[in-house]
């Protein structure tokens, strides 16, 4: 309760001194339009009044008001630039020496228990009593269990209970300064605090406008799940998402290990959104047991563009080329030029002369880029199909004859 209290108390100080540079200027602006005011029983005259005209008054007013705003604009962003600049280096500094400590205290028995451990909290607690040196702690073990694959976060919960940091994690979290509110989700949900208030301030702030602060939400409840059903139905309550949002879901999921996904509960979802999530996510942690691929390939030739790209792009990547044959024959008449395009360009390699014989039809009724990449590849793969475009009197098929000779020869 204190530390909302004073976090509370700080925000209003701030606003309350915005809030005053506002009203002095504008009181002082009333004043100067008057002959006097009377507060009670002095009365306060104004010297400019009965010597000069009202509009002088205003000019004079707003020469100097702008004067002044500009040395204070001036003198507070030299302030603020040499602060940045030494706040930033005092906390990479620290967090330089905060990574070789805690990598020592991960990685060495020595730190395990007794006089030893003790005398390491100790250390820590003199370099980590204020918001910076706290700041630089946090990066450092986010930044740390973020490189390595070992789950080394109940470690990391029982240092921060040691030294007396859990307080900080609240206050950062709570903070109406951004990049504390993101130090502290990173902290919370890589280091699996599954505290119960913590967890409802990360989903408020997932609904928040400030995209930075939204998409540093969602990664950390990702971060956080346990189940596949969590994140089917984190995706289901969000199906509002942007496409930036969607990668930023993607990214958290494939970097959390312990989460289980749902394809089939995400590719038949009515929600296109639902179904794109599940179409990136299957290109990278398929399940060759699941029965998603027939889900894929359900959204081959999707009338939605998007679908239809991912699910090539993800269909492409999990069959193997040779199994792949079939499906592009049958289907690459229905697709956009883009489309055709990334097919062939996926399917370098492939030595099979039912594939050669397709690659010679696309070569007759293809478009211009189309033959360009199906010569491409016959000229890598088999030349002798090639050979019959040398001369047809077709002067787009000569065109991308000479086109891919000239990229291979010269």
């Amino acid at each position: 309760m204190y530390s909302i209290i004073s976090i509370y108390f700080g925000r209003f100080l701030k606003i309350f001194f915005q809030i005053l540079l506002v009203v002095v200027p504008v009181s002082l602006l009333w004043f100067f339009m008057r002959p006097g005011i009377e507060i009670s029983g002095i009365s306060i005259s104004n010297p400019l009044y009965s010597r000069f005209d009202l509009l002088v008054i205003l000019i004079l007013f707003f020469v100097a008001f702008s004067l002044m705003s500009f040395m204070v604009f001036l003198a507070f962003s030299i302030y603020l630039t040499y602060r940045r600049e030494r706040v930033n280096k005092k906390i990479q500094s620290l967090n330089r020496i905060f990574v070789i400590m805690i990598v020592n205290y991960l990685f060495s028995d020595r730190y395990r228990e007794g006089a030893e451990r003790k005398a390491f909290c100790r250390r820590i607690k003199k370099l980590a009593p204020g918001k910076l040196r706290t700041e630089a702690f946090f990066t450092a073990i986010t930044g740390i269990q973020e490189t390595i694959t070992i789950d080394c976060s109940a470690d990391f919960r029982n240092l921060i209970s040691e030294i007396g940091l859990d307080r900080r994690i609240y206050r950062f979290l709570y903070s109406f300064n951004l990049s504390d509110r993101i130090i502290a989700m990173r902290v919370v949900s890589y280091l699996r605090i599954t505290h119960e208030g913590f967890l409802k301030r990360i989903e408020y702030y997932s609904s928040k406008k400030n995209f930075a602060l939204r998409t540093e939400a969602y990664a950390a409840l990702i971060r956080l799940m346990e189940k596949d059903y969590h994140l089917v139905s984190f995706i289901g309550n969000r199906h509002k998402l942007s496409m930036l949002d969607i990668n930023v879901i993607v990214n958290a999921a494939l970097k959390n290990k312990k989460v289980e996904i749902d394809y089939q509960a995400l590719l038949s979802s009515p929600l296109v959104r639902k179904v794109v999530v599940g179409l990136m996510l299957a290109k990278y942690r398929y399940r060759k047991d699941s029965k998603s691929l027939v889900l894929i390939l359900n959204q081959v030739g999707s009338p939605d563009p998007l679908l239809n790209m991912l699910a090539w792009d993800a269909l492409l990547n999990l069959v193997p080329k040779h199994e792949g044959i079939d499906i592009i024959i049958d289907r690459f008449d229905k697709e956009s030029e883009e489309i055709k395009l990334m097919i062939l360009k996926n399917y370098h390699g492939v030595r099979d002369k039912r594939f050669f014989d397709f690659l010679r039809e696309v070569i007759i009724k293809e478009p211009l880029f189309v033959k360009i990449e199906a010569m491409n590849i016959l000229f890598r793969e088999n030349f002798d199909y090639l050979r019959e475009f040398m001369k047809t009197g077709n002067p787009e098929i000569e065109m991308a004859f000479k086109e891919v000779t000239d990229l291979h020869i010269n």
